[in-house]
């Protein structure tokens, strides 16, 4: 076993990305540096993250049917079994040609901004009444902003309407459940800002899309089950253009067994 400090290494292995109808993302280098790692990392107890609305219902994480790893093993798929969550924000799954490392923010961000693209072109964006409407006091200029497109915000599954000095925001998409509010109109503000005063916000709805994906999707120290880790995988072997978040980063990175054997010097 070496002695001393591990030394870093700057090794470029042969990435490959599995078959599917998703796009991979493209990986030049890595860094690479030795270390030893504990039993907990390679096996995590299901007690240790408990599924939750916002994940279980809101953010559209089916759940695994029972007994799909009966019926065939998931290793086999492209992306893998989930095998652990590291740093509450990375998914590792193994699959039958290496390992696959997930950013499940970044993941599910895309997944949900195909369904809301999808659900927005077909005008069919289901919404939830908030349990408590959201006051939100402004000034008049970004309350008439918003107010001036109401109609186009509902068609989006955000019902707002007139409240005092500010707005009250009455429902939300359905996908964007457990969302900050407040932040989400905020950031939608701005994109309206950005705007020219005679388009329509179906002429900016990738940017707008976008910004509520964001809003909807799970954040980096969210704390996921393995049945959740692996929903999200196959939502992701099922979605066009997985690979790549909405923003342009990748959303995973896939490891040949060969190239983890380069990294340790077996081969």
């Amino acid at each position: 076993m070496p002695q001393g400090n591990p030394q870093e290494q700057n090794i470029s292995p042969n990435v490959s990305s599995p078959q599917g109808t998703f796009s991979s993302p493209r990986v030049t280098s890595m860094p690479v540096r030795q270390a030893s790692f504990s039993k907990s990392f390679f096996y995590p107890k299901e007690t240790q993250a408990q599924p939750d609305m916002a994940t279980s219902e809101h953010l559209a994480l089916a759940s695994t049917p029972e007994g799909v790893q009966e019926e065939q093993d998931l290793r086999d798929l492209p992306l893998g079994s989930a095998c652990a969550q590291v740093h509450e924000t990375y998914i590792v799954a193994q699959s039958s040609e290496g390992i696959i490392l997930v950013d499940q923010h970044a993941a599910h961000e895309r997944l949900v901004y195909e369904q809301l693209k999808k659900s927005f072109f077909e005008k069919d964006v289901p919404s939830q009444a908030l349990l408590i409407p959201e006051i939100m006091n402004m000034n008049q200029e970004d309350r008439d902003l918003l107010l001036k497109r109401e109609g186009e915000f509902k068609a989006l599954g955000l019902g707002i309407e007139s409240f005092g000095e500010g707005i009250l925001v009455r429902s939300i998409p359905i996908l964007l459940g457990g969302s900050n509010v407040k932040e989400l109109v905020d950031d939608l503000l701005d994109e309206i800002k950005e705007m020219d005063v005679h388009s329509s916000l179906k002429d900016k709805q990738d940017e707008i899309c976008s910004t509520m994906a964001c809003h909807g999707s799970i954040r980096a120290g969210k704390k996921m089950s393995l049945r959740e880790m692996n929903a999200l995988l196959r939502q992701m072997e099922e979605t066009a253009f997985s690979g790549q978040c909405n923003h342009g980063r990748p959303t995973y990175i896939a490891l040949k067994k060969t190239d983890i054997e380069k990294l340790f010097g077996r081969r």
